[in-house]
């Protein structure tokens, strides 16, 4: 996945740099008639849109994770409140559990019907 990841941005950054060789003449840009206007180079003007863009795009997708935090954040919460109360039990909450009680098998720990044996 790494290798992946490193191809992609390897090729991304090709990418840019050629735009940004390849447009390099300057872009008159009027932000407001009433300001004078800037000249700047395409490439500037195209890398910044892709930046504003880009954490634009991270804010909706951190925006639509808040039910996925609130619910863990929930979770942690009741794991802690489950720990203490095994704490409180006496339990060691990193250990197994005892062993089932002898008297929750009684069929498996009474002795055998003599009448039932053959032989």
């Amino acid at each position: 996945m790494s290798l992946i990841r490193a191809i992609f941005g390897f090729s991304l950054v090709v990418v840019l740099t050629l735009f940004a060789i390849f447009n390099r003449e300057s872009v008159t840009v009027v932000y407001s008639p009433a300001y004078h206007s800037i000249d700047l180079p395409l490439y500037l003007i195209a890398l910044c849109f892709l930046g504003v863009g880009f954490f634009v795009g991270g804010l909706f997708v951190w925006l639509n994770g808040t039910d996925v935090r609130k619910a863990k954040r929930k979770s942690e919460k009741s794991l802690k409140s489950l720990e203490k109360e095994i704490e409180s039990l006496g339990l060691d909450p990193k250990k197994p559990g005892a062993p089932p009680a002898d008297d929750l098998f009684p069929a498996l720990l009474s002795k055998p019907n003599p009448a039932l044996k053959k032989g």
